[in-house]
């Protein structure tokens, strides 16, 4: 094997364990990384020290340097992959100082992942190892961004949407509100728009919300 991966336990400050991350339900790490599932914290992933020559760690990237890499490694070569159920490593939330914890995160994160994952779709599309499978997962990756960033730059991933749906036209983004009776015949990026105000609404009441803990932390 070139890759083996398992799945990560999220605790709390505490140590408290509130959720696992498991790999996703397919037999291509391509698809795995690209899809909205992705587990690309390298944690959760070992590799055969002969892979890690064929792909360098970016410094001059600020966020997303594991996503990067990872993206990069699985567009450059085919690869063997193993996973397993297995815990295989922790990762923490906290409520302190942090990179991801400014109240742009989500609005950074979201753009600067994009450019790498449309990199990613256009070197396996050059190459001819663009699959249905892999075009299916870098599409839903895509709607996964408009889903949780769409409210911060409507008219940014108003052009995303449409270029997942270029991607795959079948594709729709992976949570179950989008294929609930009714709301399925409207398309994703219609209910995008529809949802604007609500999201706004969550959005800010979440910020005050996350704010008040931080001070109370302190």
């Amino acid at each position: 094997m070139d890759v083996v991966s398992g799945s990560v336990r999220l605790v709390d400050e505490g140590g408290r364990c509130y959720d696992v991350w498991h790999q996703p339900d397919t037999e291509d790490l391509c698809a795995a990384v690209t899809g909205p599932w992705r587990v690309c914290l390298p944690v959760a992933h070992v590799y055969r020290r002969s892979i890690l020559a064929k792909t360098k760690w970016d410094p001059e990237t600020a966020l997303r340097q594991d996503v990067e890499w990872l993206f990069d490694l699985c567009a450059g070569t085919e690869l063997r992959w193993e996973k397993t159920d297995a815990v295989v490593g922790v990762w923490q939330h906290h409520w302190g100082q942090r990179v991801t914890s400014s109240k742009n995160f989500t609005k950074i994160r979201n753009k600067m992942t994009v450019p790498m994952l449309i990199r990613t779709y256009e070197t396996l599309k050059n190459q001819g190892r663009l699959t249905d499978e892999r075009r299916r997962a870098i599409a839903l990756g895509l709607w996964g961004f408009v889903h949780g960033a769409f409210f911060l730059e409507p008219g940014f991933w108003s052009r995303m949407a449409r270029m997942a749906q270029q991607i795959d036209p079948g594709a729709r983004p992976a949570q179950a509100f989008y294929n609930f009776p009714i709301i399925c015949r409207f398309t994703p990026l219609m209910l995008q728009w529809l949802m604007l105000p609500k999201r706004w609404t969550f959005h800010y009441i979440r910020q005050l919300f996350r704010s008040v803990q931080i001070r109370i932390s302190w």
